[in-house]
């Protein structure tokens, strides 16, 4: 998983901003009981595999993981539909994973965002193409078996979700703490590699389930674009206290 991947779900995972399943209107109640798909991590892993097999992706990339994931947001936001907004959110948390490419990337960040952007919106015009505009997702036949096939077998991605939720956990006791006198490294990548190294070290509550237990109801929004310009990933902070 690329490091922009893993910032934009760990950015959507520290801010409670998982999309709500984007399902059809028949299947907007529980059937026999079963409890209804709810917004998180899982749930957003699920929809992102059932959107690839639809568009008949041979293989996940970068790029069309964004594109499927800035699409849920816009289908559930409207102020998401803007591909600055999600993808100034999608880098703020680089650093955590690579220092060394929020370095080259801040070196001309203009054009460098605009590159990403301009990325951004060709990949969901082809994911739009490829889906026919076809975004709503049937509960029964895809979100469920695309759930059960990364959460059931011998590959679980549960004990994955599980590491993304103590490194939020720990960015947001950092974010409540005064900062580390230390300026050699930046706090967010040390914050997630405290919660990489175990539970001992972060402090953080394992999370009890890796399955969806709550009611939403999506709505759609509108795909819209904006102009406006995002500031670059965060740097290096530095404290008064620091040499």
């Amino acid at each position: 998983m690329s490091p922009l991947v893993q910032s934009a779900l760990l950015s959507l995972e520290c801010d409670g901003s998982h999309p709500p399943p984007v399902c059809l209107p028949s299947e907007g109640s529980a059937a026999g009981g079963e409890a209804e798909p709810t917004a998180g991590l899982e749930c957003t892993l699920a929809q992102l595999l059932a959107l690839h097999l639809r568009a008949g992706y041979q293989q996940a990339t970068e790029s069309s993981i964004l594109a499927c994931l800035w699409t849920l947001e816009a289908l559930n936001s409207a102020w998401r539909s803007s591909a600055t907004v999600c993808l100034g959110s999608y880098v703020k948390l680089l650093a955590a994973f690579s220092p060394e490419l929020v370095r080259n990337l801040t070196r001309d960040w203009p054009a460098t965002f605009a590159k990403l952007k301009a990325g951004l919106v060709a990949a969901q015009g082809e994911l739009l193409r490829r889906l026919d505009w076809r975004l709503m997702l049937s509960v029964h036949s895809e979100l469920r078996p695309c759930h059960a096939w990364l959460f059931g077998g011998e590959l679980s991605l549960a004990s994955v979700c599980c590491t993304v939720r103590q490194q939020a956990a720990a960015l947001r006791a950092a974010a409540a703490s005064p900062p580390e006198v230390h300026s050699s490294c930046h706090p967010a990548a040390a914050a997630v590699s405290r919660a990489a190294a175990g539970p001992a070290a972060t402090q953080a509550e394992r999370c009890d389930s890796c399955t969806c237990h709550e009611r939403l109801s999506p709505c759609k929004g509108e795909v819209v674009e904006s102009g406006a310009e995002q500031p670059p990933p965060a740097k290096r902070r530095r404290t008064a206290a620091a040499c």
